[in-house]
């Protein structure tokens, strides 16, 4: 019998799958403020980390942005993080299905994303986190995967394990990031490399002898 009692799982592309990722939200501002894709990430990342960790407000983070590029905030920005989910994303519905079976052995199955308060905010209100046994986003526990994957540290790693009183060896971690996956290693926590449910599904039941 496995040891495993606590499954953490990225949010997109492991619960749910974004249908126009070449359209997404970095090609849609490099169009809107017709800027080069370095220069673009450069600017970004000055008050992305901060909107990504909940530090600062949607607001702040296009009037900081803009300041940055040296242009006025584009009248359509806001459309980014309020566009209908229903029109871009389709949840996996064999995850999900598998999680309630997860849940019914047992296991503790929990959201651990890198997410924005707007889209945090659209997928409570549509009920897509419903279903799991807790929710940890990144806006709302001060802590991300990107920073840990950046700065070579495993901060929030350290949080959910002290947060569940659990060992690392007691968790496996999935996400579609390879280096959000060797970053959970660092502790000893198993993982799963995300590429489609079906490969997800197997992995875990190969890892929980199941």
């Amino acid at each position: 019998m496995s040891k495993i009692k606590y499954i953490f799982r990225d949010f997109w592309w492991t619960v749910a799958k974004i249908n126009i990722k070449k359209d997404g939200y970095f090609a849609k501002l490099i169009k809107m403020y017709d800027i080069p894709k370095d220069s673009l990430k450069k600017n970004l990342s000055l008050s992305m980390d901060k909107f990504r960790r909940g530090e600062i407000s949607e607001k702040d983070h296009r009037k900081i942005f803009s300041q940055n590029v040296g242009l006025p905030i584009h009248k359509n920005i806001s459309s980014l993080f309020h566009t209908p989910l229903n029109k871009y994303t389709t949840l996996y519905k064999s995850i999900i299905a598998f999680v309630k079976k997860l849940q019914k052995a047992w296991y503790i199955c929990v959201i651990l994303s890198d997410e924005w308060v707007p889209q945090s905010n659209q997928l409570r209100k549509a009920w897509w986190y419903n279903g799991f046994d807790d929710i940890l986003l990144s806006c709302e526990i001060g802590l991300s995967k990107h920073d840990d994957k950046t700065n070579g540290t495993t901060k929030i790693f350290d949080y959910v394990l002290k947060r569940y009183k659990i060992k690392s060896w007691e968790a496996i971690f999935i996400d579609d990031v390879e280096k959000n996956c060797i970053v959970a290693q660092k502790l000893g926590i198993k993982t799963i490399f995300a590429t489609k449910p079906t490969q997800v599904i197997k992995d875990l039941k190969k890892i929980l002898n199941i």
